[in-house]
């Protein structure tokens, strides 16, 4: 491989975890640093250690770097609900070549884990008490529950909505890798959300929280914006996520620099597949019209 690299080529170095006390944990290789290779905010503290840089680079990460991970997940009143649903989706996942999964709860990470060994993004949804529906890894004991059932990385929703017992978002982030000491995603809805989560000591940022304003009525359209906004604000990975439902979107997020792409309901919920090709039917179209007729009706009063 050439060691020059290519002008106005943004290269991501590989992100390290700082706590080196864990050397005796399979998933980290320590590494004495002479020098440290900066990753943007020279000599940075990294929050929750000792350490004042970075010191031994995750496999994980690179692992699933410039590949495809597979949520995983359903409802309670979805048909494919349960751990060996999961499990199943998994399996096939891994057979189509992808690098990671996405999992909800420790249940799904667990048996997901011992049917594939593939490297786990761990999160939990719990109903929130804000009245918008379900937050994403809000506790640090959430946290250790994923990990303990076999979850390699850690997401969590790092906005501003209210956590049991009033954690903020850094405040998470900051006990999440200092207690349970395995890689953070943050899940993210715009810049500011990713920077805060990076100072506080994020590994990996991501687009999940994103949907375009403008496009609010199109459930299948990415935030490519969002994540080529990211990219450029962070010096940490930043994977793609949310609405990928197109390979040309995929390439186009590989193109901005996206580190992984995560794929969902496009894959795991095949209700929504089939909906989509019955959308393009004859009947499909005839309901939408006359479903339009109907929207349209009182508007004409």
């Amino acid at each position: 491989m050439p060691s020059g690299n290519v002008p106005g080529q943004r290269i991501i170095r590989p992100i390290v975890i700082d706590n080196c006390a864990q050397q005796s944990n399979p998933q980290y290789v320590c590494a004495q640093v002479g020098q440290s290779r900066s990753l943007g905010n020279k000599g940075r503290n990294c929050p929750g250690s000792g350490f004042a840089e970075r010191g031994s680079v995750n496999r994980t990460i690179e692992a699933i770097r410039r590949g495809i991970i597979i949520s995983c997940q359903a409802l309670p009143e979805d048909p494919t609900y349960g751990p060996s649903f999961m499990a199943a989706f998994a399996r096939a996942a891994k057979r189509g070549g992808a690098l990671g999964i996405r999992a909800n709860g420790a249940a799904d990470v667990a048996a997901i884990k011992h049917a594939t060994g593939l490297p786990i993004i761990g999160i939990w949804k719990r109903p929130c008490a804000d009245g918008r529906g379900h937050i994403i890894t809000p506790t640090v004991e959430d946290a250790q529950l994923l990990k303990d059932a076999g979850a390699d990385i850690i997401a969590a929703d790092v906005s501003d909505r209210h956590r049991p017992g009033g954690l903020d978002a850094p405040a998470l982030i900051k006990r999440i890798r200092s207690q349970v000491g395995i890689p953070f995603m943050a899940d993210c809805a715009d810049p500011g959300q990713a920077l805060r989560a990076q100072e506080a000591g994020a590994d990996i940022a991501a687009t999940t929280l994103a949907l375009p304003s403008h496009l609010e009525h199109y459930g299948y359209a990415p935030n490519l914006e969002l994540l080529r906004d990211m990219i450029e604000a962070l010096d940490i990975p930043v994977i793609a996520e949310g609405r990928y439902w197109d390979p040309t979107d995929v390439e186009r997020a590989f193109a901005a620099g996206a580190h992984a792409v995560v794929i969902g309901s496009a894959v795991t919920r095949p209700w929504m597949i089939t909906e989509r090709y019955v959308a393009a039917s004859r009947r499909g179209q005839a309901s939408k019209q006359i479903t339009l007729s109907e929207r349209e009706g009182p508007l004409g009063d």
